[in-house]
């Protein structure tokens, strides 16, 4: 029998995007999936056209808002795949998304995590603005902690399940929360890659405030989970302070946020 693959898909006022997203899992070449959708407290259209779909594959769930890592969450209590991944409710999978990954773990039994080719694309998903191409294979974690950017770019894994391990995102963090998620999963993992497209990501310009407005937020959290929480030498633990400070000055001056700039200098010595 073929392996089941769950998608876990939050929602959030999603209406406008959501047809093409589900849609693009409907015409998935290989079509032995699940698709959870979990409407996180919308007050738009979200709900509608999430139960206009009449397919047995695709299973519904309602939460009060509480943002995408409890939304998540929510999708691994209730999942049944050998495998999973996730798709936002405004992007994407091209056809082969499913099959492509899947493959790469019949081909490899050692395998625990597959990515692949992203391409950023506009708001009316029309143009491609960027193309992210993995280039690690192995244990991801130290990349991960390195920022290298050569195994993450972001929700896009594709993840063999283990028996008895608990999936679990971080709530109430909403910048970082995919990185917390696979650096909670990493350790002793193989991660590999297709080199096929295996995700359309929407960047609009409210997303891309969202994600600058939570970055030092999001980042000193995860500094502080590896900090209480993680196994980690003195010199990699300040490696990943200094880098995820350097990032984020960085990127609040091109941005020309020169506030939350030097709040970043201040809090450095307190981290």
């Amino acid at each position: 029998m073929d392996n089941l693959i769950s998608i876990v898909t939050p929602c959030y006022n999603s209406a406008s995007y959501l047809a093409d997203c589900v849609n693009s899992v409907l015409e998935q070449n290989y079509d032995h999936w699940e698709l959870l959708l979990i409407n996180d407290g919308s007050n738009d259209q979200t709900e509608e056209v999430m139960r206009s779909y009449d397919d047995i594959r695709i299973r519904y769930f309602n939460q009060d808002h509480g943002g995408v890592s409890e939304a998540r969450n929510l999708g691994f209590n209730n999942m049944t795949g050998d495998f999973f991944c996730f798709l936002d409710a405004d992007d994407v999978l091209p056809i082969n998304s499913l099959e492509s990954r899947l493959s790469i773990f019949k081909q490899n039994p050692e395998v625990t995590f597959v990515d692949g080719v992203v391409h950023i694309m506009d708001e009316k998903m029309q143009n491609v603005t960027k193309v992210w191409k993995p280039s690690f294979i192995g244990d991801p974690f130290t990349d991960l902690i390195q920022l290298t950017g050569k195994s993450f770019f972001g929700p896009t894994w594709m993840v063999k399940r283990e028996e008895g391990k608990n999936y679990l995102f971080k709530e109430g963090l909403n910048h970082g929360e995919d990185l917390l998620f696979y650096l909670s999963i990493a350790t002793g993992g193989c991660y590999t890659a297709t080199q096929d497209l295996i995700y359309k990501y929407r960047k609009g310009n409210e997303s891309a405030m969202m994600d600058l407005n939570g970055l030092w937020k999001g980042y000193k959290l995860i500094y502080n989970e590896l900090k209480q929480n993680y196994d980690m030498d003195l010199v990699s633990l300040r490696a990943f302070k200094n880098r995820i400070t350097g990032i984020a000055f960085k990127t609040y001056l091109r941005h020309f946020e020169i506030k939350a700039s030097l709040k970043v200098l201040q809090e450095y010595s307190s981290l």
